[in-house]
Order: structure tokens, then C-alpha cells, then sequence
């Protein structure tokens, strides 16, 4: 293929050993019969770091924190006077923004967020041998190309 067309492509690799789970023994049919792909667990990563946040955040001026705030309520349609909205602009007002407390509120929310999510890997190359020694077991599995279509960012 050339670059062009890669640009418009994206791989998955995978590999035809099947563990215990009936979810994984089903995974090629599934993919290829009913277009669903299987996500994992981001709690389940091999690297502990994986789908861990590591906010570095630096103090901002409280005018600056309070724009933010305003922009924050806006984006999600609050009312001035709801109880979010009001804690939120208190918070900002009294430059608690780059607080311990608020960094870790932060950091919880993130990773709570993360935790109700699911994962699908895929790679921008199809002929990436490491991806194939890793997530196709030893070039013995095999790698499926799926299109792009729309505004895929």
C-alpha cells in the first residue's frame, strides 16, 4: 500500500490462541460477521501506567481561574445558580483551583472516568513488526485493515 492510502487506514493485529473467556474464542467471527470489535479493561493493562493520569498542573490567577470556571459551567449548560455552578465560581474566586484537594478531586475524577471506559487498540501501519511479534502472536495471527470513513480525527 502506499502512504496515501494508509492515511486512511488503520490495523488491528491479533492473534488466533484463544484463553479461556468465551467473549475472546468468539472475537473473529464477531469481528468479521457482526463489525463488533472487542475492548479491553483499562484496569486490566499490563503496564501499570497505562490509562493511569498524570495531571502536571501550574498555577493560574484567580481572574484567569474564574474565566475558566465561567467557560467550565457554559460548556455544560449549568445555570448561574445551580450547586455546581455556584461551588465551582466559589472555588475559582478563592484561588482553590491549583489545591492539593482539587488536584487529586482531578486526578479521582479522571481515573474513574477512565475506569467505565473500554480500549481498542489499532495502529496506523499495517507491516509494523513489532506489532506483529507482539499482538499477533509471532507473525502467526493476523492483522485486519478497517476504513475510515467521515471526520475520523
Amino acid at each position: 500500500m502506499n502512504d496515501e492510502s494508509d492515511s486512511e487506514m488503520m490495523y488491528r493485529f491479533r492473534h488466533f490462541q484463544f484463553s479461556d473467556s468465551e467473549e475472546h474464542q468468539q472475537e473473529p467471527e464477531r469481528i468479521l460477521c457482526d463489525s463488533m470489535l472487542w475492548c479491553a479493561d483499562p484496569r486490566m493493562f499490563n503496564d501499570p501506567f497505562d490509562c493511569k493520569p498524570n495531571l502536571v498542573m501550574t498555577d493560574i490567577p484567580v481572574d484567569e481561574a474564574v474565566h475558566r470556571a465561567e467557560a467550565m459551567i457554559r460548556r455544560r449548560g449549568l445555570p448561574p445558580h445551580h450547586p455546581q455552578a455556584m461551588a465551582l465560581m466559589r472555588s475559582a474566586r478563592e484561588g482553590r483551583f491549583s489545591s492539593p484537594e482539587l488536584r487529586e478531586a482531578l486526578r479521582r475524577g479522571m481515573q474513574e472516568s477512565i475506569d467505565r471506559s473500554s480500549v481498542c487498540c489499532f495502529n496506523g501501519k499495517w507491516d509494523d513488526p513489532r506489532m506483529w511479534a507482539q499482538y499477533a502472536d509471532n507473525h502467526r495471527g493476523y492483522c485486519l485493515a478497517f476504513e475510515l470513513d467521515g471526520d475520523w480525527p
